[in-house]
C-alpha cells in the first residue's frame, strides 16, 4: 500500500509540535551530537558537536524545548590542512566540541580540541 502525500512549498517535513499543547518524538528530527542545552531566562539554547562539516557547532533556539531554530554557528570555517575534506580512521583527533554556559545573562560558547 502506498501513502498519497502532497507537500506544498514551505510545509513541515516533520513537525514535533502537534499545535494541541502536545509533542511527538523525536523533538528534533536529526543527529545533534553530544547536545548542550542552557536557559538564559525565557529562551533556551542548545549547542551541538558538528566534528568535521562546516559550518561547525550549530546554535539553536527555543521557548519551549520543542520547537527549534538554526540562529547561528560557533565556527564559520576553518582554514587548516585537513579540514576541508574528510579524514577516515583519523579518530576524533581533528573535530571541534563544544560546550556552553550562561554567567550574569551572558552566554558564550567554547571550542575545546579533542585529543587524538
Amino acid at each position: 500500500m502506498t501513502a498519497n502525500v502532497s507537500l506544498q512549498p514551505g510545509d513541515p517535513v516533520w513537525a514535533a509540535d502537534l499545535r494541541d499543547g502536545t509533542f511527538q518524538n523525536p523533538v528534533l528530527y536529526a543527529d545533534y551530537s553530544d547536545p548542550d542545552v542552557i536557559r538564559v531566562g525565557e529562551d533556551f539554547y542548545m549547542v551541538s558537536s558538528s566534528f568535521s562539516h562546516m559550518p561547525g557547532s550549530p546554535i539553536l533556539h527555543s521557548k519551549d524545548l520543542v520547537n527549534w531554530t538554526i540562529v547561528n554557528h560557533v565556527i564559520a570555517s576553518l582554514d587548516l590542512p585537513g579540514y576541508d575534506r574528510p579524514q577516515h580512521g583519523k579518530g576524533y583527533g581533528r573535530q571541534a566540541f563544544v560546550t556552553m554556559r550562561a554567567n550574569t545573562g551572558c552566554s558564550s560558547a567554547r571550542r575545546t580540541k579533542a585529543s587524538s
